[in-house]
C-alpha cells in the first residue's frame, strides 16, 4: 500500500510536467500504450482464464478505471494544479462505498456514514476554496476531477463483484490489451506522432509519462486489482490516506499555491475517507460482496 501510495501520490506531478508537452489526450493513450506493451507478455497466459461475459466486464473495467477517469483528470489539471487535482482524487474511497450502497445494496455501518457525510462536507469546503473557472459557485473542472472518482468507484464495484475470481495480473492485462488498438489509433489519427523529437523536452515528457505507463499503470493496477480481491474495494481505496502527503510535498516543491483553506479542508475529507474505510463489513463471506442476482 505504501509503493501504491507513493507512485499514484507522484502521478499528478508527472502528468502536470507532461501536459507542457502533450495533449491531454495524447497522455492518457501514451500512458495505456505503454502499459499494454509492457504487459502484452503475458496475454497468451491470461487469455486462457477468461470465459464467456468475462470480456463484457473485462471491458466495462478498463473503460470505467483506465480511460473515462483519465481523461477527465488529465483534462482537469490543464486548468487546476496538481495538488487540487490529486486531493480529490482522494475522495474515490467515498464513492466506492456511495456506488456499493446504491447499486448492490451493500450494508452501511454508522461511521460509514458519518465518514460519507464529513467527505462531502469537506469536498465542498475545499472545492469552495477554489476561486477560477466558476459556474454557479463550483469550479466546473474540479467537479470533473470529482466525476472521475465516481467512474472509477464504479470500475472497482465490477471488479470485486463480477471479475474476482480472475487473477489481478490478468484483470490488468487484458484490460489494457482491450483498450490498446484503440489507443494506438486515436493516438495517430489525433496528432500524437506530430511532436519535435529531436528536443529535449519531447523526450523528458516521454520519460514521466513512461513511469506513468509502467509504474502506474500496469503496475499499480496490479497491486492494487489485489487489495480490491483480498480486502474488498472500499479498503482497496483507501490507498488515499498517504496520498495527500505526497501530493502536498510535491506540491510544494512545485511552487503551487495552496492555501490555509484547502488544506483544513483536505484534513476534513482525509477524516472521512478514514470513517468509510475503518468502518467497513468484513470483506470475506459477507453477502454485500457476492454478486447481485442479476449478475447470474
Amino acid at each position: 500500500m505504501l509503493l501504491l501510495t507513493l507512485v499514484w501520490g507522484s502521478s499528478f506531478i508527472l502528468i502536470k510536467k507532461s501536459l507542457y508537452v502533450f495533449l491531454p489526450r495524447h497522455i492518457v493513450l501514451l500512458r495505456i500504450i505503454i502499459a499494454g506493451l509492457v504487459l502484452s507478455w503475458y496475454v497468451p497466459r491470461a487469455s486462457t482464464q477468461v470465459k464467456g461475459k468475462d470480456w463484457l466486464y473485462l471491458g466495462v473495467f478498463a473503460s470505467l478505471t483506465l480511460l473515462l477517469p483519465s481523461i477527465l483528470m488529465v483534462t482537469a489539471q490543464v486548468f487546476i494544479d496538481s495538488f487540487v487535482n490529486g486531493i480529490l482524487n482522494s475522495l474515490t474511497p467515498l464513492m466506492t462505498l456511495l456506488v456499493g450502497v446504491v447499486l448492490y445494496r451493500q450494508p452501511i455501518r454508522n461511521p460509514q456514514i458519518a465518514g460519507l457525510l464529513i467527505g462531502l462536507v469537506g469536498t465542498a469546503f475545499f472545492m469552495g476554496a477554489l476561486a477560477d473557472h466558476r459556474f454557479a459557485g463550483v469550479n466546473l473542472y474540479a467537479s470533473m476531477t470529482v466525476m472521475a472518482t465516481l467512474f472509477h468507484a464504479l470500475g472497482l464495484n465490477v471488479l470485486q463483484r463480477y471479475l474476482s475470481h480472475l487473477h489481478p495480473g490478468v484483470v490488468a492485462t487484458l484490460a489494457h490489451i482491450l483498450l490498446l488498438p484503440v489507443a494506438v489509433v486515436l493516438f495517430v489519427i489525433g496528432g500524437g506522432l506530430m511532436q519535435d523529437f529531436h528536443d529535449v523536452e519531447v523526450w523528458r515528457a516521454l520519460m514521466y509519462l513512461l513511469v506513468l505507463g509502467v509504474v502506474g499503470n500496469a503496475l499499480g493496477l496490479t497491486l492494487y486489482g489485489q487489495l480490491v480481491l483480498f480486502k474488498g474495494p472500499v479498503f482497496a481505496s483507501t490507498v488515499t490516506y498517504l496520498m495527500p502527503i505526497v501530493i502536498l510535498m510535491w506540491g510544494l516543491a512545485d511552487a503551487e499555491t495552496v492555501t490555509l483553506p484547502q488544506v483544513l479542508a483536505t484534513v476534513v475529507i482525509m477524516v472521512g475517507v478514514w470513517l468509510t474505510g475503518n468502518g467497513r463489513t468484513s470483506h470475506r463471506g459477507n453477502s454485500a460482496n457476492k454478486q447481485p442476482e442479476s449478475a447470474n
